[in-house]
């Protein structure tokens, strides 16, 4: 009878045990800070430098690149490396809703098109990138090293495009960045 009991008890235990380490998963993973207003609701900055959105965006744990807003400020795209590398790493996306920013979402495209460094245009609508995506008609020395442009509007991204074979050469392409008269620059 004694064995018995401590059996029934053991299992109790365990499955609270279990129940009490995915309940603190949970709320771990699920965490988000409210984050409203313009620019994250961060301060904007000043004559210092200071980490944006630190813990949220500026972390410890990886390094961030790119980043900008788009559609007035109610959309930011930020990379993410991967611990491991510089060569791997994420873009998402975050946007205000209701005067709240989004958790952080994957860019649908990027993966697809293996978005290296970007940039925000003028208009704040489009993001150029440089992409790791082979052009066909392009017989690449390195893999990839184009450059490709994309829209963001209320709805969505448009299909990413390449700018053409008179920027996108068989060499490595890379930083976009368009100034105010339409000018590309890029190396």
């Amino acid at each position: 009878m004694y064995n018995f009991y401590n059996i029934i008890i053991s299992i109790g235990i365990a499955i609270l045990m279990i129940a009490c380490d995915t309940q603190n998963k949970e709320s771990k993973d699920s965490y988000f800070p409210v984050l409203q207003g313009s620019y994250l609701g961060q301060s904007p900055p000043g004559l210092n430098p200071i980490k944006f959105a630190e813990g949220i965006i500026s972390t410890d744990s990886t390094d961030e690149g790119c980043s900008g807003f788009l559609l007035n400020q109610t959309v930011f795209v930020f990379q993410r490396f991967d611990e491991s590398s510089f060569k791997n790493h994420t873009t998402f996306e975050m946007v205000l809703e209701n005067g709240e920013w989004t958790r952080p979402k994957v860019l649908e495209f990027s993966k697809e098109y293996k978005i290296g460094d970007f940039t925000i245009a003028p208009d704040g609508k489009t993001m150029y990138f440089e992409s790791k995506l082979e052009i066909p008609e392009i017989k690449d020395v390195n893999p990839g090293g184009n450059v490709f442009k994309i829209t963001r509007t209320e709805n969505g991204w448009s299909k990413p495009m390449h700018l053409g074979l008179e920027v996108n050469t068989e060499y490595f392409e890379s930083y976009p960045c368009i100034a105010n008269n339409g000018t590309l620059y890029f190396f």
